[in-house]
Parts: C-alpha cells; structure tokens; sequence
C-alpha cells in the first residue's frame, strides 16, 4: 500500500487566463502501463488485425490506379487521400461505433462513412494494397496543458496517418 499526502495545502486561485489546471496544481500520476511502446503495440494489434486487406479494398485500389502506368509513392498516396476525402463521411457517433476499435475498412468503404481510426485504418490498408508503408499514430488534441500525459495511457481522442516513405 502506497500512501501520498499533503498537509496544509492552500487553495488554489482562480486567476484570468490561467494555465490549465494539469499545469499549475498538485497533481499524482499513476499508471500501471509500462511504457508508451507497450500502449503502440496494443493498439498496432487491435487496428492490425482490422486493417486486413479485403475484396473491397483490392477492387477500391484496383480502380483508383487502372491505367494510370507507372505512379510514383506520393502520386499514389495523393490519390488515395483524394479518394477517402472525396467518398467517406466523417462522423463521430460513440453509440454506433467503438471508442477503440475500428471499424473493418471493407465497412468504411460499403457504408461510406467512418471516424478519425475508421478512415486512418481504411487509408492504411489502402496503402498497405498499394505497396505503401504507412502506420496509425494516436493523439490527444485536448489542451490539458504541458503536464498532461506524462505517464503511459490510452486518453487518446483522435487518430492519423504516419507515411513512411521508402
């Protein structure tokens, strides 16, 4: 058993445009997390497992390059970019999809619709058919101030590309 505390602490006062709270309180973090590559690689396994290539995909990128010749990386990438954009939704409704886990890309593409990790996941498998390298990063775009995510955790809200050229 752990315990942590402080006597005699003053309150806090509220002074106009102040730091965020994260910055200038007494604040304990605590994370049974071990490292941020143990938070990447649980959620490389979840996305991994969804971004599988499918029918969908193969006839989706088939398309989009079918007569194209020869289209270098950045053409291509450009392209599928210019695809999600132009045919995928976004929308954002927690009740009809997971905070986590995203949606199959086969879905995003049939139902047209799908949310940050959703067209991130598409886009990757997309790449991945392509030939493309490219990886899910996790952000928070919450500004919770300079101390905020200072230990391993999963309070991330938003989901995006990382291209790896070759």
């Amino acid at each position: 058993m752990y315990v942590w505390e402080k006597n005699s602490q003053e309150a806090l006062k509220y002074e106009d445009k102040m730091p965020p709270m994260d910055d200038v309180t007494n604040m304990l973090y605590i994370s049974s997390i071990p490292d941020w590559k143990f938070v990447s690689d649980w959620y490389n396994n979840i996305a991994s497992a969804k971004a599988r290539s499918s029918y969908e995909i193969k006839t989706v990128v088939t398309d989009l390059f079918s007569g194209k010749g020869n289209i270098d990386e950045l053409t291509k990438v450009k392209m599928i970019y210019n695809y999600i954009t132009s045919n995928i939704a976004y929308s954002s409704v927690p009740f009809r999809q997971s905070g986590i886990v995203p949606q199959n890309p086969s879905t995003v593409v049939n139902t047209r619709i799908g949310d940050c990790k959703d067209v991130s996941t598409l886009f990757v498998s997309m790449c991945k058919e392509a030939g493309i390298t490219a990886n899910l990063a996790l952000a928070n775009t919450r500004d919770r101030g300079q101390n905020t995510l200072l230990l391993p955790s999963i309070d991330f809200n938003h989901c995006y590309i990382r291209h790896i050229a070759l």
